[in-house]
């Protein structure tokens, strides 16, 4: 069954090749009945007002008027991504990102509930989280705020790292590497309890190669980049394991922007000078140890995701943990 799965990821990467949009529609659709069961009409996707904007098209809240053969209730609320209409190559990668995301279920990664794929553009229907993205949710609960949203605590700062660590830990076993782990990609339940990972637009697999390197001039988010992709464009498990090292010092600094107003070739020369980034004030001394052992500069002294979610699960299961206090610097975007 994993070598099944392997193959059709593999096949997903192949397609990422190729530009004609006719093409990888007629090729998905091949793939599985259970991939074409989520088709469904365009008539029956209402759209109600964009909520985000991606690399490759914008992010509508939405509703499934009526239910897919698959069963899904109507009514149901829908996060739905747009491609930007006749742009092949832009509904090409949406189409790729919904049959990775149809491919990969998993409690802590934003699932793919329906597809448009006749005519322009392609629609991508995905489960709708009522909490927005973490970056957003993080800034609206800082503690110098007149009325933050929320108290959050130390206990709920371990819980989203340690669902977003189960969420990678998942790719990685399936040779999965995301590219793109950061704040705005993680999506928060209505009462903020569940935060899953989304945005698998970059997503690439690796089974065969062990590493994906990049060749196009996509543009990348410097910042949560590990040395070795700065340097060499390459990615693989560890610099995901940098990337959600950033993804904990945004969450122990209410989204704070990584190296904040540092140009892209400054970001570069810090990085590559050993220069990370700072301790946040509200981050205690065991998740900053943790934090730095993801920012080790040689990848494999970086711990695995399977790792990560052990040491994050079993913190979650022992005493509350009090935050230190947060200074008012540390709210500054």
């Amino acid at each position: 069954m994993k070598e099944q799965l392997q193959g059709m990821l593999w096949e997903c990467a192949n397609l990422t090749f190729q530009h004609d949009l006719g093409n990888v529609v007629q090729a998905l659709r091949g793939t599985s009945a259970a991939f074409e069961a989520t088709q469904v009409p365009r008539k029956v996707v209402k759209l109600e007002r964009q909520i985000g904007q991606g690399q490759s098209g914008e992010v509508w809240l939405g509703e499934l008027t009526a239910a897919p053969s698959w069963g899904k209730e109507p009514g149901t609320p829908v996060a739905v991504k747009l491609s930007k209409a006749q742009e092949g190559d832009a509904q090409v990668h949406i189409l790729l990102e919904a049959r990775m995301m149809h491919l990969l279920p998993h409690p802590f990664l934003i699932r793919m509930l329906a597809m448009v794929t006749v005519d322009f553009p392609v629609l991508l229907c995905m489960e709708y989280m009522e909490g927005g993205d973490l970056k957003t949710f993080l800034r609206a609960c800082r503690p110098t705020l007149e009325h933050p949203r929320m108290v959050v605590t130390g206990d709920d700062f371990v819980r989203m790292a340690g669902q977003v660590a189960g969420a990678l830990a998942f790719l990685e076993e399936r040779r999965i590497v995301h590219r793109d782990v950061a704040a705005r990609n993680v999506l928060v339940n209505k009462d903020a309890s569940i935060v899953k990972l989304g945005d698998m637009g970059m997503a690439r697999n690796v089974y065969k190669k062990e590493q994906y390197l990049q060749t196009s001039s996509t543009r990348m988010p410097l910042a949560w980049m590990a040395p070795e992709s700065l340097l060499d464009s390459v990615f693989a498990y560890k610099t995901d394991v940098w990337s959600f090292g950033v993804l904990m010092w945004e969450i122990t600094s209410y989204a704070r922007t990584p190296f904040g107003a540092l140009g892209a070739q400054e970001i570069v020369a810090e990085v590559n000078a050993g220069r990370y980034l700072a301790q946040p004030a509200a981050c205690n001394e065991w998740t900053w140890a943790l934090i730095q052992r993801c920012w080790q500069v040689r990848p494999v002294a970086r711990p695995s995701f399977t790792a990560l979610q052990s040491e994050l699960v079993a913190r979650a299961q022992q005493e509350p943990h009090q935050l230190p206090q947060a200074e008012a610097g540390d709210t500054v975007a």
